[in-house]
């Protein structure tokens, strides 16, 4: 989730490299998690050293899954974060945080930013009232105002505390766990995971992709749309799995529709449609 004037190109190319980084490191035989850690360093350090794009004022958050059997280790940087969607044995729908967003409010993150001789405060309206989320601003100028506390690029911000090394977790998938969900903040803000889950769930449920038997790799899709306050336009960004979504939208693909579709829509009744946040979403079917 790009934000800044290049946040959309910090971002394509996080996303291009990420993997192939990743793959690298572990080929090296780095574990795990360091071979997550190395990888997004090495991204956001690529950015300014072979590209003009301007990751000083631009940045982005970043998800990534690693699947190895039931294994599923997590790492993130920003807000844009990670589910399980869990069924439970009455047969509804709950979740399970597989991040936790980088807030600069969050503890940990504000001690490391302050100490840095970083400002974590919010924005003040005409009283002097704190309005908004805290943000993170430089000691002496009301700059950058980042909503999060970690990024790829933004190095504007890197000396105060402002850091590409993800946070890493690892969670052991059971026969419960249906199906995950990697989402921007354009997603969370008005949707709980709990919500999320079940959307996707009955989505799923409702296309019978629930019970299918199981299989060795798992079905995705991705949905996301871009909107700016001053542009009725939006772009739309579509992929899925090997079949045709025009003709035949896989389960994924509707459940990935379904929940931008309604992000959205918690968007336009806050605002009367004057703002929506970036929303972009994958959906990973387990079975």
């Amino acid at each position: 989730d790009g934000h800044g004037g290049e946040g959309h190109n910090v971002s394509s190319f996080t996303t291009q490299k990420l993997p192939m980084l990743l793959l690298n490191r572990m080929l090296d035989g780095a574990s795990v998690q360091s071979a997550l850690e190395q990888a997004f360093v090495e991204v956001d350090a690529l950015i300014p050293s072979t590209t003009y794009i301007d990751s000083v004022n631009s940045g982005s958050t970043a998800v990534v899954g690693l699947l190895q059997g039931s294994q599923l280790t997590t790492a993130w940087v920003g807000d844009s974060r990670a589910v399980v969607g869990r069924r439970t044995p009455s047969g509804s729908w709950t979740s399970r945080d597989l991040t936790d967003d980088h807030k600069p409010d969050l503890p940990s993150e504000r001690a490391r930013i302050e100490r840095l001789g970083g400002r974590v405060e919010r924005n003040r309206d005409r009283q002097g009232r704190g309005v908004g989320p805290y943000r993170v601003w430089l000691p002496h100028a009301d700059y950058p105002g980042l909503a999060m506390s970690r990024a790829i690029g933004d190095t504007v911000a890197r000396d105060i505390g402002v850091i590409p090394h993800p946070e890493v977790r690892s969670y052991h998938l059971t026969h419960n766990d249906k199906f995950l969900v990697f989402a921007s903040d354009g997603v969370w803000e008005y949707l709980s995971s709990r919500e999320v889950a079940a959307l996707v769930g009955g989505v799923l449920e409702k296309h019978g992709a629930l019970s299918h038997p199981a299989k060795s790799i798992p079905q995705h899709s991705t949905h996301s749309t871009q909107h700016t306050a001053s542009s009725s336009s939006s772009s739309l960004a579509v992929s899925g799995a090997s079949q045709s979504l025009v003709h035949q939208p896989s389960p994924t693909m509707q459940a990935c529709a379904q929940l931008v579709a309604t992000a959205r829509a918690r968007w336009v009744g806050e605002y009367g449609g004057a703002y929506i946040d970036d929303i972009s979403a994958v959906v990973v079917l387990l079975e």
